[in-house]
Formats: structure tokens, sequence, C-alpha cells
């Protein structure tokens, strides 16, 4: 009876560690298919994010360049305009200034210099707002600058987010991977011992 009991128990553990070793395999496939699947996952976020930041390269290249060929209209009609208003300026001085040397009178003489005068003023006091206005206007493009660094500064903090958080997640898994193993291969041990302590 003792050696029916021995190959009773015998046969047992033959097939308890073959349970075991199905089991053992059959989780080590589901990791290794589940770790492959978030690796493929990870490049397709990898390519993902790559691909954006090429859409956003070239956006922001496309509406420099469109940004550009504005400023370069614009520059061209501040320009002319501003040909004509000096020779309208130049003009109207030289129109000024004839009556100031056709002056019959010295009160003829003092009133056409006073009208140089107020002109030239008026002149001074316009040029005046134009330079105020083209520093408002160079104020707003260093606000715009500002802003298209900043929105860059915040881009590149969340991918070094994203990059850590995913580095943090990846060596969380490969710890507690390393922890379930080491559990696992603690309860062999102890079945093992319990199994040696039977026998």
């Amino acid at each position: 009876a003792k050696a029916l009991d021995k190959e009773i128990d015998a046969a047992e553990d033959y097939y308890d560690d073959r349970i075991a070793a199905a089991e053992k395999a059959y989780e080590a496939d589901v990791a290794a298919y589940e770790e492959a699947t978030e690796a493929r996952i990870k490049l397709i976020d990898q390519e993902y994010k790559e691909a954006l930041k090429l859409i956003d390269r070239e956006e922001y290249e496309r509406l420099q360049a469109i940004d550009s060929q504005i400023a370069a209209l614009n520059a061209i009609t501040e320009a002319e305009r501003k040909a004509d208003e000096e020779a309208e300026r130049a003009q109207k001085r030289a129109e000024l200034q004839k009556a100031i040397n056709a002056a019959k009178s010295e009160e003829e003489r003092e009133k056409a210099v006073k009208e140089l005068s107020d002109y030239n003023a008026k002149i001074a006091k316009k040029d005046a707002e134009e330079a105020r206005k083209q520093q408002i206007s160079d104020l707003k493009d260093q606000k715009s600058a500002i802003k298209e660094e900043t929105a860059a500064k915040k881009e590149a903090a969340k991918e070094q987010r994203d990059d850590a958080v995913e580095g943090v997640k990846e060596e969380s898994k490969a710890t507690l991977s390393a922890m379930k193993e080491q559990h696992k291969a603690e309860i062999e041990a102890i079945r093992d011992a319990k199994q040696a302590q039977l026998e």
C-alpha cells in the first residue's frame, strides 16, 4: 500500500509540475504579448508625435513665408506713401517759402513766415505720431515673438514631461515584472520545501 501511495504521490507531483509549467509558460506568453503590444503602441505614439511636430513646423514655416510677403507688400506701400507725402511736403514748403520771398510788406512777410513755421510744427507733430505708431507696431511684434517662443517652450516642456512619464512607466513595469518573478520564485521555493518535507 505504501508503494501505491508513493506512486500516486509521484503521479500527482508529475501532473502538478506539468500544470505549474503550463501556467508559467502561459503567464510568460501573456506578459511577452502585453509587452510587445505596449512597445507597438509606444512606437505609434512616438511616430504620431513626430508627425505632429513636422506638421506644426511646416505650418509655422508656411505662415512665416506668407507673413514675410505681407510685410514686404506693406513696406512697399508705406515707402510709396512716404515718398508721396515727402513730395507734397516739399511742394508745400516751397510754396510757403515763395510766399515769404514774394511778400511786399513786413506784415505780409511775418504772416508767411508764421504759416511756414506752423506747417513745420504740424509736420513735426505728425512725424512724432508716426514714430509712436511704429514703436507700438514694433512692440506688438515683440509680443507675438514672445508668444511664439513661449508656445515652443511649453511644447518642449510637454514633450520632456511625456518622455519622463513614459520612462517612469517603463521603469515601473520592469520593477513590477521583476517583483512578480521574485514572488513566483519564492512561492515555488516554499512549495518545493513543503514537498521535500512531505516526502
